[in-house]
C-alpha cells in the first residue's frame, strides 16, 4: 500500500506541476525562431516616410505637441525632421526584429497572456557587456508576429517601457500608436539640460507617438541619412 499510494503521490505531484507551469505561461518556446518571424515580417518593409504627432507628459517640464517626419531604412539608418525641438523616445523608434537578433540573445521564452490574449514573452541579454542597455523583456503577438511591448532599463538607470498599437498599410502591420514610459532614478544635476535622443535625466513621464501618412518601399536615398535632423 505504501508503494502504491507513493506512485500515485508522483503522478499527482508531476500533474499538479504541469498544470501549473502552462497555468502561469511557462510553457518553454523557440526564442529565436520568434524573433526571426518578427524580421520575416519587417522586411517586407524596406523604407519609409511617416509624420509623428507627439504629445509629452514630462513632470516639471512643459513641452508643447510635436510634429515631427521620420524617415526609415533598413536596415538600421533613420532621420527626424521637425521646425522646432522635439523629445523623441528614440530608443523605442529604433527598434526592429533585425536589430534585436543582432545585439540580443533569447534567455527566456515563455507563453504568457497580455490584455486577456495569448502572447510570447521573451526575456533577452545583450551580447555585448559595454552595452548601454543590457536586459530587455519583450512580448510578441503571435498570430501578427509583432512587437506590443518592450521594457528595460539603461546603464545609466533610465528604466522605460513602450507599448505598441498597429495598423496596416500595404497589408503590412505598421506601427499606429506608440507610448513610452519612462523614469530615471539619477539625481537631476542640470535641471536646464534636454537631450532629444533620451528622457531628461531624473525625471519620470509618458511620451504618446501617433503615426499616419505612411509612405512604404519609396526608395529613400542614403544620401537623406547622411543629413543632420533640422532644429532651429
Amino acid at each position: 500500500m505504501k508503494t502504491r499510494f507513493a506512485g500515485s503521490a508522483l503522478i499527482v505531484f508531476l500533474l499538479w506541476g504541469m498544470v501549473g507551469a502552462c497555468a502561469f505561461g511557462q510553457t518553454s518556446i523557440d526564442g529565436d525562431k520568434i524573433l526571426r518571424q518578427l524580421e520575416e515580417v519587417w522586411s517586407e518593409v524596406k523604407d519609409y516616410t511617416v509624420t509623428l504627432d507627439v504629445v509629452a507628459d514630462i513632470e516639471r517640464m512643459n513641452v508643447p505637441p510635436m510634429h515631427v517626419k521620420m524617415y526609415f531604412k533598413q536596415p538600421d539608418k533613420t532621420h527626424f525632421e521637425s521646425e522646432g525641438f522635439a523629445i523623441l523616445p528614440r530608443e523605442a523608434l529604433r527598434l526592429n526584429a533585425q536589430g534585436l537578433r543582432k545585439r540580443f540573445t533569447v534567455e527566456q521564452a515563455v507563453k504568457d497572456t497580455f490584455a486577456g490574449k495569448p502572447v510570447y514573452r521573451l526575456r533577452l541579454i545583450s551580447k555585448g557587456e559595454s552595452a548601454n542597455v543590457r536586459r530587455l523583456t519583450i512580448l510578441v503577438d503571435p498570430a501578427a508576429s509583432t512587437l506590443l511591448s518592450v521594457e528595460g532599463g539603461t546603464s545609466d538607470n533610465r528604466k522605460m517601457k513602450a507599448v505598441f498599437e498597429y495598423q496596416r498599410v500595404q497589408d503590412i502591420p505598421v506601427p499606429s500608436r506608440l507610448v513610452v514610459e519612462f523614469v530615471a532614478e539619477i539625481p537631476q544635476t542640470d535641471m536646464g539640460s534636454m537631450d532629444q535622443n533620451r528622457a531628461p535625466a531624473g525625471r519620470k513621464g509618458t511620451i504618446t507617438i501617433e503615426f499616419t501618412d505612411y509612405i512604404l518601399n519609396s526608395g529613400l536615398s542614403d544620401e537623406l541619412f547622411t543629413k543632420e535632423s533640422k532644429q532651429p
